[in-house]
């Protein structure tokens, strides 16, 4: 990752690919990206569990207990301070709490590396 040349690297394991939503999406990403200009360069890696800990995975949820409550974060659940962007900080403390509660404490979200917690991950639609 390091030998990239990008300013900004995010490494999450147990995440789906995405596509090129610039171009199809109907709002504005004028404020993720002006966010994105804000914040320092940085390596966030964003990890399930502990080394310790498996990662659970729950018929009910159709995934894993990480992975569902990632995307209902990125998906709006996450921004806590109503600014409509979604940052690598709030996803994370969101996350992790969630996943905590949810397994009773036998699985542990970490993450790593240098970066900035500003760092916007999604913007959210002001309409659905």
């Amino acid at each position: 990752m390091a030998d990239t040349g990008a300013r900004h690297r995010l490494c999450i394991a147990d995440a789906c690919h995405s596509g090129s939503f610039r171009r199809v999406a109907p709002w504005d990403f004028d404020p993720y990206y002006e966010a994105l200009e804000t914040v320092g360069a940085g390596t966030a890696i964003l990890l399930s569990s502990r080394a310790e800990e498996a990662s659970i995975e729950v018929n009910g949820l159709r995934q894993g207990v990480f992975s569902h409550y990632l995307l209902k974060g990125l998906k709006g659940g996450a921004d806590r301070d109503g600014d409509r962007l979604v940052t690598i900080g709030e996803l994370y403390d969101f996350t992790a709490r969630a996943v905590r509660r949810y397994t009773q404490a036998h699985q542990s979200p970490t993450i790593q590396g240098q970066f900035d917690r500003q760092l916007p991950l999604a913007i959210l639609r002001s309409t659905p």
